[in-house]
This record gives C-alpha cells, structure tokens and sequence, in this order.
C-alpha cells in the first residue's frame, strides 16, 4: 500500500517537472518503477496552417518509465485562433500506456482543428492535456505545444453581364475579391473572348491593382462591342488573374472561365405593298441577323384605322433578311396617318417580345389613282407610298382587264376562219362545174 502511495506520488510529481517538454531533471530512481508521461508535437497538416481552413494536429504521448498504466485521456484544448469543429472530438480515449512506450513505440492522437479566418500568420500556443479517465484534466499532465499560422492569397473573378447584343457598346464589370486570409497584392487582370467574338473599345484588356485587402473587392470596368459578323451564341470569356504568393514567394496565376451570350440585334421593318378593294397588304421584314419564331403581326385599335375583319395574322418562324407578306381589311378617316402596326415574337432566349411600327399609308388620292392608272407603265413593287401595289393583286387585274381583249380576239379568229372556209368551198363548186 505504501509503495503504490509513492509511485502515484512520484508520478504527480514527474509529470509536473517536466511540464516544460523535455526533462530539465536528474532523476535519480530506478525508472522501472514509475509511469513517466511526456507529450510531443508530431506534426501540423498543413504546415502552416491556413487562417480561415481546417487542420490536422498530431501529438505522441510517450511514457519513458518502465512502468505501464490504463484508462488515459488525451485532450487539445483549443483557444484563439484555434476553434473546434463541430462533430470532431476534442477528447481521445488511449487506455493503457505501457512501459517504456516511447519513439516509435509511442501512442498517436490525431485532432482536427480550424483556424480563424482573421488569424494572422505567426506562431500559436495550444494547450494538450493527458489524465486518468473521471478525474479532472486539472489533476493530471499539460504541455504547450506550438502550431504555426500563415496566410494564403485567394481571389475570385465575377462579372455583371451574362448576354450582350451584338453591334450595341455595352459596359462590362468584372469584379475581383480577395477571399484569401491575406492581402493581395500587385495584381494584373485581363480577359479574352472566343475567337475575339468580344472586343474592349478605347482600352486594351489588361488592368493593375496595387493592393485588395482581406474580404474587399476591386471592380474593373470596360466598355465592350460584339461585332455584328459573330453569329448568335454563347462564347467562351477567358479571364486571367496573376498577383503575389507571400507564401511561397512565387507568383500565383489564376484563370477563371465564363461564358457569356451575344445576341443577334432583331429588328423588323414594316411596308406598305398595296391595296386591293380595301385589303391592304404590309411587307414584314426580319432586318436582325437572328432568327425568330412565331411571329404575329397585328393591328392595335387606333384613332385613324380601324380593322374590318381579323385584326391578327400568323407568320410563323421569319429567318433573319427574310420577309413575308400580310393583309388587313382597313378602313381610314385620315389617310395621311401612319398604320401602328404590332409585331410579336419568341426571341432566340426564348422570350415573347412585342414591339410597334409605324407605317406611312398613302394618301387617299395616291390610291384612286393608282386604281385607275390606265398606262402601259411598269408598276413600281418598292414598299412605301406613290401608288405601290401588292404584286398578286396586280397580276389578277391585269388578267381581268384582258379577258375582253382575249374573247375579242377569238371572236375574230372565229370570224376569218369562217370567211375562208367559205371562199375554199366557192372554188371547189366551180371546178366542179
């Protein structure tokens, strides 16, 4: 009883000495007889670790006596900048140690910690603690151990359009944050698009930044054209990033990938064609590069023109520089004012769009005489006023004004056909005679 009173006496008392690492000591017992315990730092990963990231701690727990003990805990205590994580235990259970279970013998607890994201580099205490399982980490062994802190440059690149129309100038941002621990410093950013479907105008696309410290962003702007020749699509926007690594005094290059979409400016042109018996027929061109589909053309009530019949007409899908026909029964008070005309489309994004004309109509007088042009003149099929005319409507009348033409001719025909038949017979009875 005595001899068991001294040894966990002497233990108290070893492991209190050598509170400070490595035994600064002589002691003097048979070693044999005694548990004595000392912790070690085994490594950090990563070494340093990083403000703002997770970390791996590993310790050994060594027992230099010959001696061996059971039901021991091991536990890190963390403290700023060093915070625990939610479902990692802090405390490990090693059981037994055995005597002169040391250097490679050594037991091996392994924690997992994080780090501040406002941690600056440097190194830091952590305390770890080894006891008898229900006693207090109070009543047995502590030793400081040294974890080492750096701070690692991160940036991320984002910018504030995702589609552009191509011929329009439109102003671009890209906006570049520091989401490292450190600041960034020296840093040069530029970007190019696929096959230079996208060009920076009145710049070139390189920019240097000084300085973005930690959590702060840096916006970059410039003013961007796609060219009207790049056909719709999306393209590929390569956006470089190069600034200093402290950590390992290197240069970091960084590149990020985006894609952006360029639009085919859609746009259409409505026409006057011409008029027959109040049906008036409109000539609607797709003047955009895009192609568009179910396209409606329609009338809107209005203060001069009214709609007789159906105020709506279905085009269909109209490809880029083609056009088509549509007609309106109309009817005017004041034919000298433009025809609203609305038309409304899916767009290439798979948008409805609807967007209003204005065509300018001919003047009632035009028409009349237009109607009763008697000439022999060719008809002018050019949209717009002076006497335009819908090409089919044209063809019909000129077929309808030359039917008495045409039954006149054959009347005649009949006529001379008769007449020489008659002379042929004549002949023929005097020679018989």
């Amino acid at each position: 009883m005595y001899k068991k009173s001294l040894k966990i006496g002497s233990i108290m008392l070893i492991m209190l000495f050598s509170i400070m690492g490595n035994y600064a000591y002589t002691f003097y017992e048979d070693v044999d007889d005694y548990v004595i315990l000392n912790i070690n730092k085994v490594n950090q990963d990563p070494d340093p670790a990083i403000a703002g990231d997770v970390f791996d701690l590993r310790v050994s727990i060594e027992n230099d006596g010959g001696n061996g003990e059971g039901d021991f805990i091991v536990e890190v205590e963390p403290s700023y900048p060093f915070e625990e994580i939610e479902g990692e235990d802090l405390i490990q259970d090693i059981g037994i140690i055995n005597g002169y279970e040391d250097g490679n013998d050594a037991i091996i607890a392994k924690f997992k910690l994080r780090v501040s994201e406002d941690a600056t580099e440097g190194d830091y205490p952590i305390e770890v603690h080894i006891y008898k399982k229900g006693e207090d980490a109070s009543s047995g062994y502590t030793k400081e151990i040294t974890v080492t802190v750096g701070n690692e440059e991160s940036a991320e690149v984002s910018l504030d359009a995702d589609e552009l129309v191509a011929g329009d100038k439109t102003y671009v941002t890209f906006t570049i944050e520091n989401t490292g621990s450190a600041p960034i410093k020296n840093l040069e950013f530029s970007w190019e698009s696929e096959n230079n479907a996208i060009l920076p105008l009145g710049s070139g696309n390189l920019k240097t930044i000084s300085y973005i410290g930690v959590g702060s962003s840096v916006d970059v702007t410039y003013t961007v054209l796609a060219s009207t020749d790049v056909d719709p699509g999306i393209y590929e926007l390569t956006m470089d990033l190069t600034y200093d690594d402290s950590l390992n005094n290197t240069k970091e290059e960084v590149e990020h990938l985006a894609g952006i979409l360029v639009l085919g400016k859609t746009d259409f042109e409505v026409s006057y064609s011409g008029e027959d018996s109040g049906e008036y027929t409109l000539t609607v061109m797709n003047v955009g590069k895009s192609d568009v589909n179910s396209v409606i053309v329609s009338i809107p009530e209005q203060d001069a023109w009214s709609v007789s019949g159906v105020s709506t007409s279905i085009i269909g899908n109209l490809d880029g520089g083609d056009y088509t026909f549509s007609n309106f029964e109309l009817s005017t008070t004041q034919s000298d004012s433009p025809l609203i005309v609305e038309i409304t489309y899916t767009s290439p994004e798979g948008d409805r769009v609807t967007i209003q004309k204005e065509v300018e109509m001919p003047s009632e007088t035009a028409v009349v005489s237009m109607s009763s042009d008697d000439s022999n003149a060719p008809q002018d099929f050019a949209s717009g006023p002076g006497g335009n005319r819908n090409p089919l409507s044209t063809i019909q009348n000129s077929i309808t004004s030359a039917i008495p033409y045409v039954i006149g001719g054959l009347v005649a025909l009949a006529a001379i056909a008769v007449f020489v038949y008659r002379i042929i017979k004549r002949k023929k009875l005097a020679k018989q005679k």
